[in-house]
């Protein structure tokens, strides 16, 4: 399959090539695109873009848009993909393709145009090109839902992308353009429609304009497409099994976390959910403790001075909450890394208590557009496992590999696989080139002395340091980017961080901000779909359901549930006076592991009849036998 450049260059790439799969995701937007307009004449094209998987495009309809649509659009689709329409790049005059939009009515892709300001990189801040706030990551053109990191729609639309002070509009536009239809457009597209071969519009939802949630409201279609009718049919599979999964379906059904129209990405967890939420934290301090971490807890607000040091204040201001205190303004924090700053601070530091490892369980807020809301996968608040440590240059990659075995250890621990990505410097850093060279060399070297297997993602690092990206994959084969290292020499000198070194000087930390859950709430919502609900026995909120088959047995039940509590076993007895049948099944839509029921033959011997979550009956045994069985399966 050839992928066609800006530049008029063609590529080979596979499908299951991220560049590829974007490529063809690319042109099966601008596919939708041009079927609506066949469809729609009136209908107005605000821009496509490609999503984690799959396509949309937004669009302004003279009337009410309903899904009732899509059959029709999707059918008009593959009748385009089935015309082996070529994809051209067309160079045109400035004012030429200003005219062509303006005679077809497409006052977006007019916007577009007078935008542009011919960079040709990605990287375009001009305010409201790339979401209104001239950071090129918010809701709109660039990504639509906050956390598209792509090359923003305005960046890669101009001629050269060589731009010169004094020549910040450049005259020479590039669209794409594939038969009648053309857009503006930053690429990569396949060379020819034809490749698209099983495609499928998925949803209707809206979106606002550049992700002003002052501006208007357009229709957003997403779709799926693939080279290939059995892929398309395994993503389907998937998706069904997803719904099937859903976090936000079963946190109801299992009564773990419960989400309020007074708190919008605000999370409530419930008794069955905290212990969750505590078993996980438990296993993270006992963690933690082994490997020399010490656990530190930093304020929720502090003044902005703290943050216009730590550099947040320019780079990340549009995703904080503020406040003001006696005259002051306080920003809440959305990470804790300016926190534990000050409390390496807080005394003189020598080489002896280097590394140091600050452990922190953060509770940060963000804000997020509530469009982008969802679950407990993008929340305004959340708890991050946090961690800073400090150290000197020798001992980076001692360090590095030593978190990345930890995230290993934990990932492993939950079933997940994972992938590795090293992520190099961004355009909008800080920071010497030679520092950005020794914390990305280190990052390398420590995972390629592990064997670890990783991808370059370039120009996708922290604004002060590169960093490793840990990307699991849950038990339906979704990614998730959770872990992540970060190597940061930026920190400590806006600080003036110091130690004492072996020859009695002065020296200046390096600094490696990690996280391993990421966020506990999303890792949460990760692991119920994971597992769908039904825990292992060593995470389940509730292991055992004790079962009795009527009241006449209840003083036995009561007798099971002290020995079993003795043991530290979390349970419970079903008092319903339900027949024995619904509670099983109860039991069973609980997702317990396991349930043990009595009657009188149970009552008569002193024992019990066990029932597994996945195997069914076990059979009757005596309380010992079964309290053996549990202890050998890790309670």
């Amino acid at each position: 399959m050839k992928v066609l450049l800006q530049n008029g260059k063609m590529e080979e790439r596979d499908f299951e090539d991220a560049k590829g799969r974007e490529a063809f995701w690319h042109t099966s937007a601008h596919v939708l695109a041009q079927a609506v307009k066949r469809l729609y004449p009136g209908a107005k094209c605000a821009g496509g873009q490609t999503a984690e998987n799959g396509f949309y495009c937004d669009f302004e309809f003279a009337f009410p848009f309903s899904e009732e649509y899509l059959e029709k659009i999707q059918e008009e689709m593959k009748k385009i993909a089935g015309e082996s329409l070529s994809l051209q790049v067309w160079e045109t005059e400035r004012a030429e393709a200003e005219r062509y939009m303006k005679e077809r009515g497409e006052f977006y892709q007019l916007e577009l145009l007078r935008g542009c300001s011919g960079r040709g990189d990605g990287a375009d801040k001009e305010p409201g090109i790339c979401g209104g706030d001239g950071a090129g990551k918010e809701p709109g053109i660039c990504g639509g839902d906050g956390t598209d990191e792509e090359q923003s729609i305005c960046g890669t639309v101009c001629a050269d992308g060589q731009d010169t002070a004094g020549d910040s509009f450049r005259e020479k536009i590039i669209l794409y353009r594939q038969g009648e239809y053309a857009e503006v457009c930053a690429g990569p597209h396949i060379s020819n429609t034809c490749h698209i071969r099983a495609l499928k519009l998925l949803s209707v939802a809206g979106a606002y304009w550049r992700g002003d949630e002052r501006g208007r409201m357009l229709t957003r279609i997403y779709g799926i497409s693939f080279p290939k009718a059995s892929l398309l049919e395994e993503y389907l599979l998937t998706l069904e099994e997803a719904k099937r999964r859903d976090h936000r379906k079963l946190g109801r059904q299992l009564g773990l976390f419960l989400l309020a129209e007074e708190g919008p990405g605000l999370p409530f967890f419930l008794p069955k959910g905290m212990i969750l939420k505590n078993l996980l934290l438990d296993y993270w301090r006992g963690l933690h403790r082994r490997e020399g971490y010490q656990e530190i807890s930093t304020p929720v607000m502090l003044d902005r001075k703290l943050w216009e040091v730590s550099g947040h204040w320019e780079h990340y201001r549009d995703k904080m909450y503020t406040t003001a205190v006696d005259g002051r303004e306080y920003a809440i924090k959305p990470m804790s890394c300016p926190g534990g700053m000050l409390v390496y601070q807080s005394e003189p530091r020598s080489y002896r208590e280097l590394p140091l490892r600050l452990a922190e369980l953060g509770l940060i807020h963000r804000h997020e557009k509530s469009g982008t809301l969802h679950g407990l996968m993008r929340v305004r608040e959340c708890t991050q496992d946090d961690a800073h440590i400090f150290m000197t240059k020798e001992q980076m990659v001692e360090e590095i590999q030593k978190v990345a075995g930890l995230i290993h250890e934990i990932y492993t621990k939950f079933g997940f696989a994972y992938h590795v990505e090293l992520s190099t410097r961004p355009q909008d850093s800080i920071g010497s080139q030679e520092e950005w060279e020794l914390a990305t060399d280190a990052l390398r070297s420590a995972v390629e002395a592990m064997g670890i297997p990783y991808v370059v993602n370039e120009g996708d690092g922290a604004f002060y340091g590169p960093k490793l990206d840990f990307h699991l994959k849950d038990s339906i084969g979704r990614t998730w980017q959770c872990g992540t290292i970060q190597v940061d020499f930026q920190l400590p000198r806006r600080f003036g961080a110091e130690y004492t070194g072996t020859d009695g000087e002065r020296h200046r930390p390096v600094m490696i901000h990690r996280a391993i859950f990421g966020s506990l709430e999303r890792f949460i919502g990760i692991l119920i779909e994971h597992y769908a609900g039904r825990f292992p026995l060593w995470l389940a909120p509730m292991q055992v359901k004790i079962l009795p088959i009527s009241d006449k047995y209840m003083a036995y039940a009561g007798e099971i549930e002290r020995a079993l509590k003795e043991e530290g076993l979390r349970c419970e007895i079903d008092e319903k006076g339900e027949k024995i049948g619904y509670k099983i099944r109860t039991a069973q839509t609980e997702g317990i592991p396991y349930m043990v029921i009595l009657g009188e033959k149970e009552a008569q011997e002193r024992s019990v009849c066990i029932r597994k979550r996945e195997e069914g009956d076990l059979g009757r045994m005596t309380l010992e036998g079964f309290l053996e069985m549990l202890r050998e399966e890790g309670i």
